[in-house]
C-alpha cells in the first residue's frame, strides 16, 4: 500500500514520528527486510534506519530476527492498540484509586493570602519629609511609633502637635523615643501631653516612624539642626511589610530598653552622664582628680541602698545591684586575697587595647561603697583590665 500523507497521519496520531511511521508502513509492505532493503521505499535516510528500527522495536511495533544480515518485521498494529488500551486502563484504574487522596491532598485552601510586594519611595528635602509624616501620622489608626535624633524633637513636635491630639482622642496608641537633652525637655513636656516619651542612651543617626505596622518613613537630616523647615534631608518611605517589620522590631526593643525620663533611677542616669563628659575628647583636662571625685559621689550615694555590714554579704548585694543596673556582672573568683572579677563593665565595653587600664572609675566607686558600709579603709588593685587586653576586668581587695 503507498505510502501517503493521511496513513501517515494517522500513524503519528499513536504517537510515532513520520520517520518512525514511514519505515514501519515500509515493513508492512514488504513483510520482513533487512536495514538496507529499507531506505529506497521508505524514503528515510539511510543513517537514520538502525536508530528508527530501534525506537520501533522499545514502542513494540518491531521484532528482530537474529539472522545474518539482521531482519526486521511488523508486528501487526492491532498487537500494539491493545497493549496501549491495557496500559491506558491500567493508568485509568491508578488515577481512579488516589482520587480521593489526591483530592485531599490538591484540595482548593482558600486561606493564602498572595506575597505583598511592597513599594520604594525617595522623598527629598525636610519640608516634604514633614508632609509625609503629618501625611502618615493622619491616617494612624492603631500605632505610630517614632524613634529620632537628639534634635528630632525640635524639628518635628510642633507641627505634628495638632495631629496628635485627633489621633490621642481616637485612642491611638503614640510612642515616641529620643535622647532626651536640656534643650528638648521643653518640647518633651509638651509632647507627653499626648503621648507616651521614653529616653534612650542609643543616639539613632536617622529619624523614622513607623504607623500601624504598616508603612514606614526613614529620613537622614542634613544637616542634623533643629530647623524645622531648611534642610537637605533623604528619606524613604516603604511599605514593604518584611522593611517595615524589620524596623519595628528595632523599635520595639528600643522602647523596651528605653526609660522614662521623669522616673529613671538617679543613680545610674548619674554614672552614665559622668562616664559621657569623661569621655568628651574636647576637654583638655586632667580627667583622673574629676573622675575620681565623681566616682566617690557616687559611691557614698549607692552606699546608702544596701544593707549587709559583713564583707561576702555586702559583695552579694554589690553584684545584685551591678547586675540589675547593667553595670557589668561581679563574681568572686579568689578568697584570700578576696578577688572579684567584672564581665561587661560599663567602661570597657568595645574599648580597644590600649595598654591602660580603663576601669579606675569603678574601682574607685567599689572601694567607696566597701569603706563606708564596712567602716574600714579598703585598698583595690586593678589585676585585669580590656584596656590591657584581657576579658574581663578583675579587682583584688584589701583592708587597711
Amino acid at each position: 500500500m503507498p505510502i501517503n500523507p493521511e496513513r501517515l497521519g494517522k500513524l503519528q496520531e499513536l504517537g510515532l514520528t513520520e520517520y518512525q511511521a514511514r519505515v514501519y508502513l515500509t515493513l508492512l509492505d514488504l513483510g520482513n527486510a533487512t536495514a538496507s532493503q529499507i531506505p529506497a521505499l521508505s524514503r528515510v535516510p539511510r543513517t537514520r534506519i538502525y536508530v528508527t528500527m530501534s525506537q520501533l522495536h522499545e514502542k513494540g511495533l518491531v521484532n528482530i530476527l537474529p539472522e545474518k544480515p539482521i531482519r526486521y518485521e511488523p508486528i501487526p498494529i492491532s498487537d500494539y492498540l491493545a497493549k496501549k488500551v491495557n496500559e491506558h486502563k491500567k493508568d485509568i484504574e491508578e488515577m481512579e484509586g488516589s482520587i480521593k487522596s489526591l483530592s485531599n491532598e490538591f484540595s482548593v485552601m482558600d486561606r493564602v493570602e498572595p506575597e505583598h510586594k511592597g513599594r520604594f519611595e525617595a522623598i527629598y528635602g525636610r519640608r516634604n519629609f514633614r508632609d509625609r509624616l503629618k501625611e502618615m501620622c493622619s491616617r494612624a489608626e492603631e500605632e505610630v511609633l517614632f524613634v529620632g535624633t537628639p534634635k528630632a524633637p525640635l524639628r518635628i513636635v510642633s507641627a505634628l502637635i495638632p495631629i496628635l491630639e485627633d489621633l490621642a482622642k481616637k485612642k491611638v496608641k503614640l510612642r515616641f523615643i529620643f535622647p532626651i537633652n536640656t534643650k528638648s525637655r521643653d518640647k518633651l513636656m509638651e509632647l507627653r501631653k499626648h503621648a507616651e516619651v521614653r529616653h534612650t542612651e542609643t543616639n539613632p543617626p536617622i529619624d523614622w516612624v513607623v504607623v500601624d505596622s504598616k508603612e514606614c518613613l526613614l529620613s537622614h537630616p542634613v544637616p542634623n539642626d533643629e530647623d524645622q523647615f531648611k534642610g537637605d534631608d533623604v528619606s524613604i518611605w516603604v511599605d514593604d511589610l518584611a522593611m517595615v517589620n524589620s524596623r519595628l522590631t528595632i523599635s520595639r526593643e528600643l522602647w523596651e530598653n528605653g526609660m522614662d525620663p521623669m522616673k529613671s533611677d538617679p543613680e545610674v542616669v548619674m554614672m552614665n552622664s559622668a562616664i559621657r563628659w569623661l569621655k568628651l575628647k574636647t576637654l583638655k583636662i586632667n580627667r583622673a582628680p574629676i573622675a575620681k571625685f565623681i566616682s566617690t559621689s557616687i559611691g557614698s550615694q549607692i552606699a546608702k541602698k544596701f544593707r549587709a555590714k559583713e564583707r561576702d554579704a555586702l559583695l552579694r548585694e554589690i553584684a545584685e545591684y551591678w547586675m540589675k543596673s547593667e553595670l557589668g556582672k561581679i563574681f568572686v573568683i579568689k578568697r584570700k586575697p578576696i578577688t572579684i572579677a567584672v564581665e561587661n563593665n560599663i567602661e570597657c565595653q568595645c574599648k580597644p587595647d590600649t595598654g591602660t587600664p580603663f576601669c579606675m572609675f569603678s574601682e574607685n566607686v567599689l572601694k567607696t561603697i566597701l569603706d563606708e558600709k564596712l567602716g574600714k579603709e579598703h585598698v583595690i588593685k586593678i589585676l585585669k583590665c580590656k584596656g590591657i587586653g584581657d576579658e574581663k576586668c578583675e579587682f583584688e581587695i584589701k583592708a587597711k
